[in-house]
């Protein structure tokens, strides 16, 4: 059995929204080649350009989610997709693939992962700052998540 996870499509600088027709007809041939939306697929734009109600319409016609991404030049905005995913992709604080983000940082993160999960949405989370300190970035941001996971297990005995 083959396991399916995310396919992500990066929009370099370049691509403007003056591709907007080609990237209607990639949409439509994605998803006619996976009928059973066994894929889960997100574009990320490097260009401000794409973020337009229009464009994000067309996303969630498609059933693909955007990815939300801490590129200064073309940082996405957190706007709610249909998309039954959230897909985070995190470049370094410095955004040059380097550094090491602050607890304080991947607290806020762990909050908004939290949300989208007990809305039951699957997040997959990247760290591209590999130069830097992708490992610990993760296994931080994960604890957060199992400290956020065991606080909501506690309240809901609690309350029972």
């Amino acid at each position: 059995m083959i396991k399916r996870v995310v396919c992500w499509y990066n929009f370099r600088p370049g691509a403007t929204i003056a591709y907007r027709n080609r990237f209607e007809k990639l949409l439509a041939c994605l998803r006619q080649n996976d009928e059973h939306l066994s894929w889960n697929i997100a574009v990320e734009f490097r260009n401000r350009e794409w973020y337009r109600d229009d464009i994000y319409n067309l996303l969630d016609k498609y059933n693909i989610g955007r990815v939300i991404h801490d590129l200064p030049s073309s940082a996405a905005p957190f706007i709610d997709s249909s998309a039954n995913f959230a897909y985070l992709r995190f470049h370094g604080p410095e955004s040059n693939y380097r550094g090491s983000y602050s607890d304080d940082f991947l607290a806020e993160y762990a909050g908004y992962i939290s949300g989208w999960q007990q809305e039951g949405k699957i997040v997959y989370a990247y760290f591209n700052n590999t130069l830097g300190d992708a490992l610990r970035n993760l296994t931080t941001l994960n604890n957060l998540l199992n400290n956020i996971r065991r606080q909501l297990l506690f309240s809901h005995r609690v309350k029972k």
